[in-house]
């Protein structure tokens, strides 16, 4: 979504490659590719992730086109990759979202979020401060326009936006976490990728 939240979209293209179990994983790894040539938040159609509102038309062709996928393949469940400066609920030096997995509210979505937080933080951030381990974050309801929360308000199905953080992490680092966060999501709705049966 965004250009430069380099993690989201270099895991997206890396993950083009997985094959899954069963299924079929569709990846949109560069939704705007404006934004990322020009290494910013924002694109020519302005900010792209906010012009998804539940209940109406996305609001930029590229936004359309973007939903047009979504709604073609009817998805079980949709994962967002994105990045932060920050870390989510703590007192770093820059706000953010990082270290946290958004979730729709049902149980449904909200356990394999739990599931996948706690794999991570036992997996990757035993030499990281604990204001590093994975959390749940707030709730994706429908109420901001965001693709996640048009997926849970529009469609009724699980979704998703992963958040790590680029605060003291290298890039390979934060790329290693989205993928696993990623893995660990689909795992808990029962579909095993190949890059699961080779690091897992």
């Amino acid at each position: 979504m965004h250009g430069d939240e380099v993690a989201g979209y270099e895991a997206g293209n890396q993950i083009l490659d997985w094959q899954i179990d069963r299924g079929t994983l569709v990846m949109l790894p560069e939704a705007d590719v404006d934004a990322i040539n020009r290494g910013t938040r924002h694109g020519s159609v302005g900010y792209l992730n906010r012009q998804f509102p539940t209940g109406r038309e996305p609001t930029s062709g590229l936004a359309q086109d973007i939903w047009g996928v979504v709604e073609m393949h009817e998805p079980d469940v949709v994962i967002d990759m994105h990045s932060s400066r920050g870390i989510w609920g703590t007192d770093t030096e820059f706000d953010g979202y990082g270290q946290a997995v958004f979730s729709a509210p049902s149980a449904v979505a909200r356990e394999p979020a739990e599931r996948t937080v706690n794999k991570m933080n036992e997996r990757f951030l035993g030499s990281y401060p604990d204001s590093y381990d994975f959390t749940v974050g707030e709730t994706i309801d429908g109420s901001e326009p965001m693709l996640a929360h048009k997926v849970v308000g529009e469609l009724n199905r699980p979704g998703y936006i992963v958040e790590v953080t680029e605060d003291n992490t290298d890039l390979s680092t934060q790329i290693q976490w989205t993928k696993s966060v990623v893995t660990n999501l689909l795992r808990a709705y029962g579909l095993e990728t190949s890059y699961a049966s080779e690091h897992f």
